[in-house]
């Protein structure tokens, strides 16, 4: 039930930012080679790859570029874009705005094709970019024998491809037999190589666009409110108001799309609850239950990050995970009048020490450049609560009020 919801938020967050502009500070360079500053539209890597929306002002009218308009254009402190001509697999040579992970005598670019295929081509000074190919192919063994049988097997063409334009640096060209397709692996090698020949570093600073992780601390009130439903005894509530603080992780979960991002936490929290028994027959004796506990909560989220600027509204959805890691459970029987109960006594154990919830919440970010962002949350949990008991059903709501500080960029 948790994978398919999450999965649905996704699916859902998705179709949703990928309609939306965001301009975002940024620049353009004309054919002409003088670089115009304004704002750029950020629509994922996908459109970034085919279009460049530029205004000079927030209140102008914004203007499309293609790759044959403009050398490139870029994001201030983010990504930045190089118009070359690429060849997709099995494709035509034609004009794509690349996004620039590594510049100097070997430049490295990314793209996202049509068909959301991440690609990645090399350059050397002077010459056009060229793909890093990786297929997987199926393969005939002992063809023409009783043994004979179909497998699907990897071909690494890009260590080949690499091989071919690093035979100025053994050194590095050695190590890739044991390259791995993957974008940091691609780029501290071509770092290496530029390092190797001499190449200088490049004169602007380039944002790889991977999918950083983010630790944070957080800190705030929950109010938790239990439901205590029995066959013996008529319905109870209570409410319990308590700090609850811990550490946060986030990370962009769509490298064509920075808006959307997975969350988690470690968060502590302490409930107690004082719940009367009221039988519903005659005979039995009223009593009350207290239940006292500390819980350790791992509540994992979809977020949404929508783009206004500055300060940003965000919504989430998942579900949490939640251990007691302390536990009592102690009753009281009343000797007569309504507040009058004898001597605390342990309680059944039946309780149960892991709890489930859905949560869902939404909140304030703030979007500063460079620097640790701040965030305000209001979040709902509705859990399966901690009775095991036959015939009791206990419910638990909680609403956290949290600020959120990134303590990592």
């Amino acid at each position: 039930m948790k994978t398919p919801l999450l999965l649905v938020a996704l699916l859902f967050v998705s179709g949703v930012s990928l309609a939306q502009s965001e301009f975002r500070p940024g620049y353009i360079v004309p054919l002409t080679g003088d670089t115009l500053r304004g704002e750029v539209d950020f629509r994922g890597a996908q459109r970034n790859s085919t279009v460049a929306r530029f205004r000079a002002t927030a209140t102008a009218t914004p203007e499309s570029f293609q790759p044959d308009r403009l050398r490139g254009y870029g994001f201030r402190n983010g990504k930045v874009y190089e118009a070359q001509t690429l060849t997709p697999p099995n494709g035509t040579a034609a004009r794509y705005f690349a996004e620039v992970l590594e510049q100097g005598k070997m430049s490295l670019y990314y793209l996202t094709d049509a068909k959301g295929k991440e690609l990645y081509y090399v350059a050397v000074q002077g010459q056009e970019p060229v793909l890093l190919e990786k297929r997987t192919e199926k393969v005939v063994l002992e063809a023409g024998t009783t043994s004979e049988r179909k497998v699907m097997q990897e071909n690494n063409l890009y260590r080949a491809t690499l091989a071919s334009l690093m035979t100025d640096c053994p050194a590095v060209r050695v190590g890739l037999i044991r390259l791995s397709y993957a974008e940091s692996k691609l780029r501290e090698t071509v770092r290496s190589y530029n390092a190797c020949v001499g190449s200088s570093p490049a004169p602007r600073a380039v944002q790889s666009g991977k999918q950083r992780v983010v630790f944070g601390l957080t800190a705030g009130v929950n109010k938790s409110s239990l439901t205590y439903s029995s066959s013996t005894t008529t319905d109870e509530k209570d409410d319990y108001t308590s700090p609850i603080f811990g550490l946060t992780l986030s990370k962009n979960l769509s490298r064509q799309n920075d808006r959307i991002s997975g969350q988690a936490a470690l968060l502590h929290e302490h409930v107690k609850f004082t719940t009367p028994r009221r039988p519903n027959s005659f005979w039995s004796t009223p009593s009350r239950s207290i239940y006292d506990a500390s819980y350790l909560r791992l509540p994992i989220s979809v977020r949404y990050t929508f783009p206004t600027g500055a300060v940003r509204p965000f919504v989430q959805i998942g579900f949490t995970n939640a251990y007691a890691y302390k536990l009592k459970n102690q009753e009281q029987v009343q000797l007569g009048g309504p507040d009058n109960y004898g001597p605390l006594q342990t309680g059944e154990n039946v309780q149960r020490r892991y709890e489930q919830a859905l949560n869902g919440g939404l909140g304030l970010k703030t979007e500063r450049i460079d620097k640790r962002d701040v965030s305000l949350l209001l979040q709902v949990e509705r859990g399966n609560g901690f009775s095991e008991a036959t015939g009791v059903r206990t419910r638990l709501v909680r609403v956290h009020g949290l600020l959120l500080f990134d303590i990592t960029k």
